[in-house]
């Protein structure tokens, strides 16, 4: 019996807008322990093919497989595949002790342990909170689910420096054990962490071997 290798599988996936292909044809695949970190301009179609991979938008034709389970339902996805979109999505009116009981379930007390600045926000409504906290918050609460893959999409969106260094440090220490994909603006902090870089450019994916291939119209001026 043929032994099935840990690995997030996309393949012939397009997606089309009207008559704007976005995505034609992609083809990528992410193992536990690597952080693929992807790259393009805006409007290109990364936060496109993030919600594909994760099941809130449908595309033409697509091939999702994890850890050799094919993804056809949203609900397949639930256990193996976690997304951070561009927006927050925990509602305004719960408390933080609630959105970590809710998420995290038993975990929520080793989560504090390991991030003490949540103790003092525990009783504050999630919409109290200052941008970077939330998004803090929210990114704890993304990369701390069972889901073997995590999608982040703008993680770094609106944090000061230091929040910023806070959340690599994270998606670092979680990378080792998780499959981790993840787009932002902030290209220098993505291209830190990621241990492998694709850029999105006409609707594929290109693998970069050398960042000096990101100038020249195609990613940076």
């Amino acid at each position: 019996i043929a032994m099935v290798v840990n690995k997030l599988e996309v393949d012939s996936l397009l997606k089309s807008f009207g008559d704007k292909a976005v995505l034609t044809d992609i083809w990528l695949q992410c193992v536990p322990g690597e952080v693929i970190g992807l790259l393009g301009r805006n409007g290109c179609g990364k936060s496109t093919l993030l919600m594909i991979i994760f099941g809130s938008l449908r595309a033409e034709q697509q091939f999702i497989r994890a850890d050799g389970k094919p993804m056809t339902a949203l609900t397949d996805r639930m256990g193996y595949i976690s997304y951070l979109p561009q927006e927050g999505f925990l509602p305004p009116f719960v408390r933080v002790r609630s959105a970590l009981k809710l998420f995290l379930k038993n975990e929520a007390k080793n989560t504090t342990d390991s991030f003490p600045f949540l103790l003092p926000l525990l009783q504050t409504r999630v919409g109290r909170l200052s941008h970077g906290e939330r998004r803090l918050l929210e990114i704890i609460l993304i990369l701390n689910t069972p889901g073997r893959y995590v999608l982040l999409d703008e993680p770094f969106n609106g944090l000061s420096p230091l929040q910023k260094d806070n959340v690599s440090e994270i998606i670092r220490a979680t990378g080792k054990h998780k499959g981790i994909i993840i787009t932002d603006h902030d290209y220098r902090h993505v291209q830190a962490l990621a241990t492998r870089l694709l850029l999105m450019h006409d609707g594929g994916l290109k693998q970069i071997t050398d960042t000096e291939n990101l100038a020249g119209g195609l990613y940076l001026p």
